[in-house]
């Protein structure tokens, strides 16, 4: 598998569509004319399996130079993104301090043409989109966390990058003057994804109090305290915030939505009261990030259920059940909802009603080549240039075309993956454990 993408076509082509109904449909004798046998139960099979399906919204999409929170934006909407490269080009550098046992997701975010990112022993890093170093600042000394495992998450204004970490503080960072501007020390570890909105800064600590902070002096706003398990999960904490409501939830299900302008509690839900798959019940509560998008709340869960809520009531439009465990950020376009799941199976929904119109198991179609699927752990997903990208754990980058779902390709680029892969100024960056961080163009 070298360094070029291995295609493979299935055994099935999505054929022509009615210009009426937009529809994709399984054209079975197409493919008997191409020399390729299908027996009937498989053909039953796919008429079963592979409904008639809407075909992908062509969206617009962005060149973007701004990648400023985890999941590009304070709602977790990751956009159409412009890239159109083919991966037969990388570059990679090795800055970053990194220690083995420290596996937890990293962030790289980018502003002012640079990258940024704070590596396993508190160095902020700058540099350039050509990955040339600019310059670090060191946050902490070893003495201060040599009995610990220093987790970040980060967040930017555009002119500050702000960190949080598990030892309970909070810096400002400004890159321009390479110093700290303000820290503040609440001494209870941050858990969950760092939000900035509206010159606010938004977490959570693991005691399950979710505080506000006021950007440009890091002074308290307020703080609000839900519950928390006995046994922490820091994948059950996460924060959205747009349309001046803070969405956040907790280890233990319960989503909560805060109304900024009022600064009260308008709704909360438990997500663990609709969850009947007892097949997972001991197992702790993961969620994906949770997407604000059109004033519908969307979140999946490694309890195999993907829900859209209502904003403005916390009123459940509808629950679904998925064929697998999925804490994978979803997508959303005009018409649908792609959903994959952490062992690969990619799921097209009606965004509006939760009917699930398009399913398929990517590694299914790879037998010969991928000899082992429990390797394969699904981390995150993104669409660019109208192709669906699916990246695993261990350095594996699908590419599903968006015209044409049964035109997928692979390549692994890396040993392993540790952050989102971030698409800025048409390159995917992206770091691994060992703390190289990498450029494909």
């Amino acid at each position: 598998m070298k360094n070029s993408f291995i295609f493979l076509i299935f055994f099935f082509v999505i054929a022509n569509c009615s210009s009426k109904k937009n529809e994709l449909l399984v054209d079975i004798e197409s493919f008997k004319k191409q020399g390729v046998e299908i027996n009937t139960s498989i053909k039953k099979d796919l008429q079963k399996e592979i409904k008639i399906i809407s075909r992908f919204s062509n969206y617009q999409s962005f060149d973007l130079k701004d990648w400023m929170h985890e999941n590009f934006q304070n709602s977790n909407f990751i956009p159409h993104t412009r890239y159109t490269g083919s991966f037969n080009t990388k570059k990679t550098n090795k800055f970053f301090s990194s220690i083995k046992k420290n596996d937890y997701d990293k962030n790289i975010l980018s502003f002012e043409d640079k990258l940024y990112y704070v590596d396993d022993v508190s160095n902020i890093y700058s540099i350039d989109l050509n990955l040339n170093f600019i310059k670090k600042f060191t946050i902490y000394k070893k003495k201060y966390f040599q009995d610990y495992l220093l987790k970040f998450s980060i967040a930017s204004d555009g002119i500050n990058l702000f960190i949080a970490d598990n030892l309970g503080n909070l810096h400002a960072y400004n890159p321009k003057l390479n110093k700290i501007i303000w820290t503040n020390k609440l001494g209870v570890p941050f858990v969950s994804n760092l939000i900035f909105y509206k010159k606010n800064l938004y977490i959570i600590n693991d005691n399950g109090k979710i505080y506000s902070f006021d950007s440009n002096t890091g002074n308290q706003n307020w703080s609000y305290e839900s519950a928390t398990n006995i046994i922490k999960n820091n994948n059950g904490f996460q924060v959205v915030a747009d349309l001046d409501k803070l969405i956040f939830s907790n280890d233990l299900g319960d989503i909560y939505c805060i109304d900024l302008i009022e600064k009260n509690l308008i709704w909360s839900i438990n997500t663990e009261a609709s969850n009947d798959n007892l097949g997972n019940s001991n197992e702790l509560l993961q969620y994906s990030k949770i997407i604000i998008k059109d004033k519908d709340v969307f979140l999946s869960t490694n309890k195999n259920k993907l829900f859209n809520v209502k904003a403005d009531t916390g009123l459940i439009n509808w629950v679904i059940d998925l064929p697998s465990p999925s804490t994978i950020t979803s997508l959303v376009t005009n018409t649908n909802l792609i959903n994959v799941t952490n062992d690969g199976y990619i799921l097209i929904i009606n965004k509006v009603d939760g009917v699930i119109l398009y399913k398929i198991k990517i590694l299914s179609y790879f037998k010969n080549l991928i000899k082992d699927e429990k390797e394969f752990i699904f981390k995150y997903s993104f669409i660019s240039s109208n192709n669906l990208y699916v990246v695993s754990k261990n350095g594996f980058f699908f590419k599903i075309n968006t015209d044409n779902l049964s035109n997928i390709s692979y390549k692994k680029i890396s040993k392993n993956i540790a952050s989102f892969p971030i698409v800025v100024s048409n390159n995917i960056y992206f770091l691994d454990y060992r703390g190289m961080i990498y450029r494909l163009n």
